[in-house]
């Protein structure tokens, strides 16, 4: 007996049953390997390091609706640019499309259900606000990584300025407020004096208005669009569902051509943004 291109010579049909048990022994492999990967994501999932909750963020659906494109969101005297950007546009329209099967939301929102659409924002505001103590290790809120459910947020009674975001939206979404009326804007606070600091918050839209949520605060702010007042809010990036804009505001040209005012934030490819406003 002799080996012949890693075959078994000398018998007949040595070749044709060897290649039918290695292709057996290849499928078993293939089968064994989809089986550990199946148990490693089920492993994942069920770990305490994702819990149910956050699955559901996971496996969240992708497909948009044209519907559900959120209005472009023109506030606190800027023009909203649109832009592509990922992660965190997809991040916040997984989240903001996720279930809602958390008890403490229902507890949170009882009294505000059939309430009119704004005196439910107001209801939210103030209730999230009464049960989630801003937590700030810095002065300004940055994005830690983890953006925890209202459920959890609410069982701890603190949160960053996103985790309190993520609660107002999901006791408005669970109020019936759509989801394409409901934004996450960042940028910075207190942004009319020296004191100004980086935050986020929930924007919502009710009727044709927007009115911004932010933390630590028992009312909403209207976000106007009048240029000539002074805002508590300076709007950088704002996500949505699908969507994400820059913020803006318009050159004032005068009479020799001068640029007046403040710059116009760019949207080409690789341009810097400069800060609005100062």
């Amino acid at each position: 007996m002799k080996l012949r291109g890693g075959m078994i010579a000398g018998h007949p049909g040595a070749d044709a049953s060897c290649a039918d048990k290695c292709s057996k022994t290849m499928l078993r492999g293939r089968i064994l390997l989809v089986s550990h990967i199946c148990l490693i994501l089920g492993f994942l999932l069920a770990s305490p390091f994702t819990t149910p909750l956050q699955a559901q963020w996971i496996s969240a659906p992708a497909a948009i609706d044209p519907a559900e494109l959120p209005d472009q969101p023109d506030i606190f005297g800027t023009i909203a640019i649109p832009i592509r950007a990922r992660p965190t546009s997809s991040r916040w329209t997984k989240v903001v499309r996720a279930s809602l099967e958390q008890p403490r939301l229902y507890e949170l929102t009882a009294h505000a259900e059939g309430l009119p659409r704004s005196s439910q924002a107001a209801f939210v505001q103030k209730a999230v606000s009464e049960a989630i103590n801003v937590q700030r290790s810095a002065y300004d809120c940055a994005d830690d990584g983890y953006w925890a459910p209202a459920e959890q947020t609410l069982a701890r009674g603190v949160g960053d300025c996103i985790d309190i975001a993520v609660a107002k939206m999901e006791a408005l979404r669970l109020l019936g407020v759509p989801n394409k009326d409901l934004y996450l804007i960042t940028g910075y606070a207190n942004a009319g004096n020296a004191a100004k600091r980086e935050s986020a918050a929930l924007l919502v839209k009710i009727g044709g208005d927007f009115w911004l949520m932010p933390e630590g605060a028992h009312q909403l702010v209207k976000a106007s669009m009048n240029q000539d007042e002074h805002w508590p809010f300076q709007p950088m990036v704002t996500y949505g569902v699908g969507r994400t804009w820059v913020h803006g505001r318009q050159i004032k040209i005068d009479q020799s051509g001068t640029a007046t005012g403040p710059t116009q934030a760019c949207c080409q490819p690789n341009a810097s943004l400069s800060p609005m406003g100062g």
